[in-house]
């Protein structure tokens, strides 16, 4: 038995050596060399494609149970330390904007599209949600 097994925690943090394990997979596949002289598919469906997966990935990693995302909790404490009346659609476009910015400067990081991609398509369900006729 290693010490791993014995103590599984291996930080402060909730790391355990199986979701380590988990997440250094998830990097390795988005870090994937392409071989064989294939390139890598910069194409709009791969990019929301590869939003829409990041999304799977970070909501079993973070979601709580019943599905509530992060957006909502960020907003509601950055209103009551600002004073201000941000909804969550808003909170989700901050972020689609963050990401336009960090894409207009360095070298090409496909993320910055795959995550924006995911965003912007959060802030369509923020807005579904806080903006439809009940």
């Amino acid at each position: 038995m290693s010490n791993y097994d014995e103590n599984p925690q291996i930080d402060n943090c909730g790391v355990t050596p199986r979701n380590l394990a988990e997440q250094m997979t998830r990097d390795m596949e988005r870090l994937k060399v392409h071989h064989h002289g294939s390139k890598p598919d910069y194409s709009a469906p791969a990019f929301l494609e590869k939003g829409a997966k990041h999304m799977r990935d970070r909501a079993e990693q973070r979601d709580a149970p019943d599905g509530e995302k992060s957006m909502g909790r960020t907003v509601a404490a950055f209103n009551a330390l600002y004073g201000k009346d941000l909804t969550e659609e808003e909170g989700w476009m901050f972020m689609v904007l963050l990401k336009q910015s960090r894409s207009s400067q360095g070298k090409f990081t496909p993320d910055d599209y795959e995550d924006g991609a995911a965003y912007f398509g959060l802030a369509g369900e923020a807005a579904a949600k806080e903006r439809q006729p009940k």
